[in-house]
């Protein structure tokens, strides 16, 4: 978080018991929370963790409404798939994103933007970390899009001059089903981005505590509307056509991305939705 006068007194209060939260000052490029604060919040993070950590040997970049499954994600880490100690980035890697050339962020006239990892959650190395960590005090980077900015670096494109950025012995391992930035439960999900209603996210920690996955029950084909966030009407790609949901009132269900539902729409039974769990 940024700016020690502008947090609430609450969350004080949770950092002085818990220890948990790690508080940045503000950057000259930027002063308050908006966009452009949150990849110096990024980078502050990992020096900090690379500093105050040392005996880490990976470190977890994730979301304020992420739900991270902590005892798997660890197994998950220690396993033999997972020997890998330097150079990895490990989450949903996003590939052959389009870069528009009037893009003011795209300094180098990219046509697409380097491999990165979805900002909902990833876990890198320690080297990983201590090289993202170098860039915190550079006031010049301004980006909107944090973990699009984390592949720039990488890369070597963040700043009007390309550099080597982090080298050849990079590996970006996909966690197509380990990382689900738009709130798609899997059996194998170990971050669940979106997670916000208490209710849900007290589902997904008792069945975390049991050690089970973290999906719950399916949905009826016919519930298909449901509440983004900031009050936006959700999209869902469906087996037969696209639906937007109406501004309804909410009827009390909770979808899987921890939001309250909008609407019923009646759809036909055979209809396969891409997000089935709570």
């Amino acid at each position: 978080m940024f700016d020690v006068d502008a947090v609430p007194q609450t969350i004080l209060v949770e950092a002085a018991e818990f220890g948990d939260i790690l508080i940045v000052h503000p950057s000259r490029s930027s002063p308050s929370e908006h966009p452009f604060s949150l990849l110096p919040k990024v980078l502050q993070f990992f020096r900090w963790a690379t500093d105050a950590c040392v005996s880490a040997t990976h470190i977890l970049k994730t979301n304020e409404h992420s739900f991270v499954h902590v005892s798997r994600l660890q197994a998950e880490l220690e396993s033999v798939a997972m020997i890998s100690s330097t150079g990895l980035v490990y989450g949903r890697i996003m590939r052959r994103q389009r870069a528009g050339k009037t893009d003011r962020e795209n300094l180098h006239n990219l046509v697409e933007w380097p491999p990165y990892p979805s900002g909902s959650g990833y876990v890198v190395t320690r080297d990983i970390g201590k090289f993202l960590g170098t860039f915190a005090a550079d006031v010049s980077l301004r980006y909107e899009f944090e973990d699009r900015a984390v592949g720039l670096l990488l890369a070597g494109y963040a700043a009007k001059t390309v550099t080597k950025g982090f080298g050849t012995h990079l590996e970006l391992r996909n966690g197509q089903d380990q990382f689900r930035p738009w709130g798609h439960c899997t059996p194998e999900t170990l971050v669940l981005h979106y997670q916000s209603h208490d209710r849900l996210l007290r589902r997904r920690f008792e069945r975390a505590r049991r050690g089970e996955p973290l999906c719950g029950e399916g949905f009826a084909p016919h519930d298909v509307c449901v509440r983004a966030e900031f009050h936006k009407p959700a999209t869902f790609r469906m087996a037969v056509y696209l639906t937007r949901c109406p501004l309804q009132r909410s009827r009390g269900r909770i979808n899987s991305s921890g939001q309250g539902t909008r609407g019923v729409r009646k759809v036909p039974r055979h209809t396969k939705l891409t997000t089935t769990a709570d």
